[in-house]
């Protein structure tokens, strides 16, 4: 019976974000960029891994199968180049190649909207292009889908707001992030906003479960960062909004970048100093930490609130 009910929940998330419908009972869905432990992506009920690359497509579905097979999940999505003269043409290979790669859910960019702005510098009409890039993930599997990483800032943009409705409503899924922490109480409100411009779209939240403070400030107009209470208070505040949003079905999923669960000392990020600053690395390390088992935590509380097994 137990087995059971958890693949009901598992449909009815997996029915929520192929439609962007609400079920009747609750959703649970869980993804993750690639890079933790086996074990912590089965504590955390990851049932999608999100990946990053640029390569031409058959390097990334080599990519696929090996963190597929390293992280234990079943499927994956692509954040594929930005090359305005190249992703047209990766987006139908991928078309084709997702009808035997059954674990490809879906491929699509990641900061989308820089993506957009350097296509227009580059001379494209971003609409024009984006247009036929989804039209050629399509192509040869139309249940392939297509999605775009926004964050919460960027939503008043004129060019995203100028692209064409039919594009915009061929959007499959919008993985929306708070790039500022103290924006993140007002998640629900972006999330509004999103589905008014891509209607059709299953909004994914996007979570950073991590030492951000020498990344970006802490608001918009204050400038000044975080402080390590601030820091996590309002990173657990977000993702209790978050995951029962989930649950209620207001949001498709939850998604957790960049991943690293259980192998934070490794992450790359640390490396670059306007991630982490040089003398802070442990003390970033230290807080991620602290960060994801704060996760689990809120993840196992809400799961046990809402009776999902």
């Amino acid at each position: 019976m137990r087995s059971h009910r958890r693949v009901t929940w598992q449909v009815c998330a997996f029915a929520l974000i192929g439609t962007a419908s609400v079920c009747d009972a609750a959703s649970w869905n869980v993804i993750s960029w690639a890079g933790n432990t086996p074990e912590w992506n089965r504590s955390l009920s990851v049932q999608e891994l999100r990946l990053g690359c640029s390569s031409m497509p058959t390097g990334c579905l080599q990519g696929l199968d090996r963190a597929a097979r390293a992280d234990g999940v079943a499927q994956v999505s692509l954040a594929i180049t930005r090359d305005a003269d190249k992703i047209a043409a990766y987006a139908l290979e991928f078309s084709a190649a997702s009808l035997k790669e059954h674990r490809l859910r879906g491929i699509g960019l990641d900061d989308a909207l820089s993506v957009f702005l350097e296509w227009q510098k580059q001379g494209h009409n971003p609409g024009t292009l984006l247009q036929e890039v989804i039209a050629n993930t399509k192509a040869k599997n139309p249940r392939l889908e297509f999605g775009i990483t926004l964050y919460e800032d960027q939503l008043e943009h004129p060019l995203l707001r100028g692209l064409p409705a039919n594009v915009r409503t061929a959007v499959d899924r919008v993985h929306l992030y708070v790039h500022h922490r103290k924006n993140g109480p007002r998640f629900g409100d972006y999330v509004q906003q999103v589905k008014q411009l891509f209607p059709n779209a299953a909004v994914v939240a996007g979570v950073y479960p991590y030492d951000r403070v020498d990344y970006l400030p802490c608001s918009i107009t204050a400038k000044a960062p975080c402080t390590l209470a601030e820091e996590k208070q309002l990173f657990e505040e977000t993702l209790r909004l978050q995951v029962s949003m989930m649950v209620r079905g207001d949001v498709a999923a939850i998604e957790f970048y960049p991943g690293n669960f259980g192998t934070e000392d490794n992450w790359v990020g640390w490396q670059r100093s306007n991630i982490c600053q040089a003398p802070r690395v442990q003390s970033c390390t230290k807080t991620t930490k602290e960060m994801h088992a704060t996760t689990q935590q809120v993840l196992d509380s809400i799961r046990s609130e809402s009776h999902i097994p």
